[in-house]
């Protein structure tokens, strides 16, 4: 055996066998394996370990010039001698000498076990370092002197090269060097790791900071000038066999008590979020607080949730552990048998409240998220991204507020911190739900969840938040003396020792008490403890939590340690058969666990997720953290690796919704092509499950793994949800790449175009678009996709539609529709027949508008589908709006806006927040106006749509000229004519120019007025476009009046009623907006309604082309 774990197995397996094999046999054996354990555990052959190390490089300075003048042998003997004062100094203060390189010596602390204050003893060293080599000078006269440099930080500590020599390699070793180079003669400069550990001990001077060969930031360093007094430092800590009250968090726990009896007494949500760092107890308050509320009378139902840093970029993890806490499920589970759990617990729980096929449909929608049930079949082909939020979020709160019908719901979520955001989403808004539902919800974090939530808490109310600052020094004091009660009497030093070096971290002051124990300054009796103070002048105890426990993990059998190392790969939940690499290592890895439970390490899961496999679970993060620093990069692959086969062998049909972490551990593990293929599935499935940001995050890194022949279906896929997102520019870019590739298949380059084309739509780009989408239209026909051709055909219809190509554009659109209609295509049909309608409102044919856009919405209303039923609402009101009948169009806009909102399809908002500012402007409402303005703007900005943001300077400029904001107004029609948008919607041109040219009158410039309208009317009259004439008819109206060609402008205004079919039937609204119209201009110029209704008449029999003939006319003579 040449393994070193090999042979610690062996002696232990030979240990357990003993009552079987022996004591001779076992003896025997025994004594072979530690000869050759004793061998491999020497310096020369100490297997590769990764510590927290300080190191210290010292540099002989005037050592060139001394050897100049002196015989090498003499030099050898004053070196020689010279480095045994030194060495001296290093070995007193407990560090080993590494290496000497000339006149330079590299020493190390934190090996091979670490100790309590190894900075402290390295700088300690320095400075009788530098004490002993000025004795030296003042002894023999030579001048020489010394630079030293030190640094803390992870390290891998084993045998180097052929020559198997012991040393420490790290970047934490080069910047020691870097250190030392920078240090002045007699000088001790320290890096900033190495200061946070001693500062307050030595008097230290902050130098300003310098850069270093290696490092692209500028770093921090320090001058050591001498030791300050020596004082003790201060831990506290708890004890395996003693169970302590909670101390300094009663006022807390009130506020969670009141938070009870307020969520009881006004049937209203409470929402609690828990503040606080590492170890300062927040596990420990609600621990308080579930023990408080399970000896209340009243019952009160928990539900209860966790989450683990390899759980952050799988969506919804946070609600799969609140249900599988619920309802008991396991994660070896079938997803048949996991979700007949999942539905039976449901029913169990409220079906006698809403009824068995309710609970069917909601176990059915909450199952989909977590991956209970398959999420690719055609059901979901109907359920975009926002429509599926929706729905889990409806099913939630049916769920809660039915199950809290009788009695107040409790729900605990520990260490939001490491959340996913679709399970931030997703509490967050439900909060917004459960307003009037008793339901207590309280969230459990670190400060860093602010980082990447800075708004966590503000959006809801009411919604506390309970920072736990740290303990009281006489609350510490409490704890510690809770702690350490069966000690006949505490020693004021022992008390101090602890209190003071914990900082007020509860969780530090019961780690440091059991070092304490661990090195036998405190020894548990039966009845009685005693304490060696004598012992605790001389322990060695680190001053920070980490190096406390990494000094425990240190001090474990060998065995342990490694079963925790490998635990940690894991993460802080792991399980004992991922332990063991063959059936017969169960149970050494069981006995192995069990000791680290006695230990407190480590607390075996009332209830596994795995079926066939013990769960237990790390004491604490920070100790996992600790543990999985420790292991050795190359043993880490290994171990990752191992995780992942074995979590694919449990999981079995369920592995999808595992498939991030599966993909984590592959990656960690460097097998690239597995980890590439896992993040797909992780992407799809995110996808599947309405989690767009998590399905970038992993497609993203698909790409990083795969190679680049493997990127186009991926970025097809990243395509779309960067679309989904609003991420046009993103989109597009994955689309182009894709299509850049050699050696695609067909039908995967018809999908690109296709969805690039849609996107090219977006931006405006409506000449690429209609290129894009005949391209993919052409290949599906080749292909025989009729479905796909279906769906591409009405984008391509819809692209025309905005180019107001109409007659083209219908043409298309009934042969995508038949199309669709015998592929038995719902989802193209709804598309489809909502473009139609898009398309006939455009062209005035309002009845066969509302036509199309009704059956759309009927049918969106049958199949479930409600992005699409918001957006033939959304349409009405469009549709509305065009007629004139603005009330109306208000109210249909401001439901689909809210709608929108819910689905958050932000696409949607925009269009809606953009009719608003019209239907606003029309009523004269121009504060409502402006407010939808500045909302539009900041989504059009955040789109980067140019037809939004175009469109948006459009109705800024109405919203100025009604204010009588003539220079603003200008200025946004001048930013509006300037996008390149313009040039692509001739019609948006035509309504600025009409804009400019009632801007002009108002500014008293008729010439340009006048220009501005003929060149409007002209392009009118050489395109088949009926609407936006109405208002380039008035202002001629307006011009010639105000101009005083009074019969002129009489029968332009009789023009304008004939060539709008609309005036038709509102023949005295419009006279009386001439007449309004021509009175705020010219003050003088009045129209009577006799004169108006013989123009009328007689322009009644004009046709529209006509009309506009004679306008243009009017404008020139005038």
């Amino acid at each position: 055996m040449h393994d070193r774990s090999t042979i610690e197995q062996a002696i232990i397996t030979l240990e357990i066998q003993r009552p079987i094999l022996g004591d001779a046999v076992v003896d025997a054996s025994l004594a072979a394996l530690r000869q050759q354990l004793t061998v491999m555990r020497s310096p020369a052959a100490q297997e590769h370990t990764r510590k927290l190390a300080t190191i210290l490089f010292a540099d002989l300075s005037g050592f060139t010039a001394l050897s100049e003048s002196l015989d090498a042998e003499e030099i050898t003997e004053m070196m020689n001698a010279l480095w045994q004062r030194l060495d001296e100094v290093i070995v007193a203060f407990g560090g080993r000498i590494d290496k000497h390189i000339g006149d330079a010596v590299m020493a190390i602390w934190g090996t091979p076990t670490a100790r309590e204050d190894d900075p402290e003893r390295a700088v300690r060293a320095a400075l009788g370092m530098q004490a002993a080599l000025w004795v030296i000078r003042a002894e023999t006269g030579i001048d020489l002197h010394m630079r030293i440099g030190i640094n803390t930080g992870p390290v891998v500590i084993g045998t180097v090269g052929a020559s198997q020599e012991w040393t420490a390699i790290g970047d934490a070793v080069n910047l020691a060097s870097r250190m030392e180079h920078a240090a002045p003669v007699d000088g001790i400069l320290i890096a900033h790791d190495t200061y946070r550990h001693v500062h307050g001990l030595f008097n230290i001077a902050v130098l300003p900071p310098i850069q270093v060969k290696g490092k692209r930031e500028l770093v921090a360093i320090y001058r050591i000038n001498y030791a300050n007094p020596r004082t003790f430092a201060l831990p506290q800590r708890g004890i395996e066999a003693t169970e302590t009250a909670m101390i300094g968090r009663d006022a807390e726990l009130a506020q969670l008590q009141s938070a009870l009896a307020r969520a009881q007494a006004g049937h209203s949500l409470q929402v609690l979020t828990i503040i606080g760092d590492a170890g300062m107890g927040k596990s420990r308050l609600v621990y308080e607080y579930r023990s408080w509320v399970e000896q209340q009378s009243n019952p009160v139902k928990l539900l209860c949730g966790r989450v683990t840093p390899e759980s952050q970029q799988t969506p919804y993890a946070l609600l799969r552990d609140v249900l599988a806490f619920c309802f008991k499920l396991n994660d070896s589970d079938s997803r048949s048998v996991a979700y007949e759990k999942l539905q039976q617990g449901i029913l169990a729980m409220i079906g006698s409240v809403l009824g068995q096929e309710i609970v069917h449909e909601h176990a059915q929608t909450i199952a989909q998220v977590v991956g209970l049930v398959d999420t690719t079949g055609p059901a979901d082909l109907l359920r975009d991204p926002s429509h599926g939020r929706r729905q889990v979020l409806r099913a939630l709160t049916a769920v809660i507020a039915a199950f809290s019908t009788h009695n107040p719901v409790l729900i605990i979520l520990e260490d939001i911190h490491w959340a996913d955001e679709s399970s931030l989403d997703l509490f967050r808004e439900l909060e917004g739900q459960c307003a009037q539902v008793p339901v207590v919800m309280v969230y459990l974090t670190r400060p860093i969840l602010f980082e990447r939530q800075p708004t966590w808490g503000c959006h809801q109310a009411p919604h506390v938040k309970i920072a736990l600052a740290a303990l009281t020094l006489s609350a510490a004091a409490q704890l510690t003396n809770d702690m350490l009660r069966y000690v006949d009497q505490i020693s004021p030093a022992l008390r101090s020792f602890v209190v003071t070096r914990a900082e007020g971290n509860p969780f530090y002051v019961k780690e440091l008490i059991k070092m304490l124990i661990d090195q036998q300054v405190i020894l548990p009796g039966p009845a009685i403890w005693t304490v060696d103070d004598t012992r605790l002048v001389e322990s060695q105890i680190p001053s920070t939590l980490i190096g406390v426990l990494q000094a425990r993990l240190d001090s474990l059998p060998a065995m342990e340690r490694h079963l925790l190392q490998r635990a940690s790969i894991m993460g802080r939940e792991f399980w004992d058969q991922a332990l063991c690499d063959h059936p017969d290592q169960a149970a050494m890895v069981r006995r192995g666990l069990l000791s680290a439970c006695d230990r407190e390490l480590i607390y075996p899961t009332e209830v596994s997720t795995f079926a066939l496999a013990d769960e237990y679970h790390f004491k604490h993060a920070l100790l996992r953290d600790v543990a999985y620093a420790s292991v050795l990069k190359r043993q880490r692959r290994m171990y990752h690796a191992s995780a992942a086969a074995w979590l694919i062998q449990m999981s079995g049909d369920r592995a999808p919704a595992y498939a991030s972490l599966i993909a984590h551990h592959y990656c960690q593990a460097e097998a690239r092509d597995e980890a590439g293929r896992w993040y797909i599935q992780a992407g799809q499935h995110a996808q599947a499950i309405f989690a767009s940001r998590a399905a970038c995050n992993a497609f993203c890194q698909a790409l990083d793994m795969l190679p680049t022949s493997e990127h186009p279906p991926i970025l097809l896929r990243l395509g779309n949800v960067y679309q989904d997102m609003g991420n046009c520019p993103a989109a597009a870019e994955c689309y182009q790449t894709a299509l850049a590739t050699d050696q695609i298949e067909p039908l995967l380059v018809a999908c690109l175009q296709r969805d690039y084309g849609i996107t090219l739509r977006h931006q405006s780009r409506y000449g690429e678009s209609v290129d894009c989408l005949e391209r993919a239209a052409t290949a599906f026909t080749a292909l025989g996709h009729d479905a796909e051709l279906a769906y591409t055909l009405g984008q391509l219809g819809y692209v025309l539609v905005l180019e107001r190509s109409h007659i083209q554009a219908t043409q298309i659109l009934h042969r995508a529709f038949a199309i669709a209609v015998t592929a038995a295509d719902i989802p193209a049909q709804l598309s489809i027949t909502n473009i139609l309608g898009l398309n006939a409102s455009y062209q005035e044919q309002h009845s066969e508008a509302r036509h199309w856009v009704e059956q759309t919405l009927i049918l969106s209303r049958t199949v479930g589908h409600t992005q699409m039923m918001t957006r033939s609402i959304c349409n009405l009101g469009s549709i509305a709006l065009n007629e004139r009948a603005y009330a109306q169009g208000t109210q249909h806009t401001i439901h689909a806006l809210d709608l929108f909102r819910e689905l958050e399809d932000r696409w949607g908002e925009a269009n809606c927040l953009h009719n608003l500012v019209i239907l606003a402007y029309f009523e004269e409402h121009f504060d409502e106006a402006e407010g939808y303005y500045l909302q539009s703007a900041t989504l059009q900005d955040e789109l980067g749509d140019m037809r939004a943001r175009c469109m948006g300077h459009y109705n800024a400029a109405l919203l100025a000229f009604a204010r009588g904001n003539y220079v603003i107004s200008r200025s946004h029609l001048d930013r509006a004519l300037t996008m390149e948008y313009v040039e692509l919607d001739s019609l948006l041109r035509v309504s600025i120019q009409i804009c400019l040219g009632f801007l002009s009158m108002a500014e008293r410039d008729d010439h340009h007025a006048g220009t501005y309208f003929m060149h409007s009317l002209r392009f009118l009259r050489s395109t088949d476009a009926c609407s936006d004439g109405w208002d380039g008819l008035l202002g001629v109206a307006m011009l010639l009046s105000r101009q005083g060609t009074r019969p002129n402008a009489i029968a332009s205004v009789s023009l304008l009623a004939a060539g709008d079919p609309w005036a038709g039937k509102h023949t005295q609204y419009v006279y009386g907006f001439v007449m309004y119209q021509t009175t705020l201009s010219t003050n003088q110029h009045q129209l009577d309604s006799g004169t108006f209704k013989e123009a009328w008449n007689a322009g009644k029999q004009l046709s529209y082309t006509a009309a506009l003939d004679l306008a243009i006319a009017f404008t020139t003579q005038s």
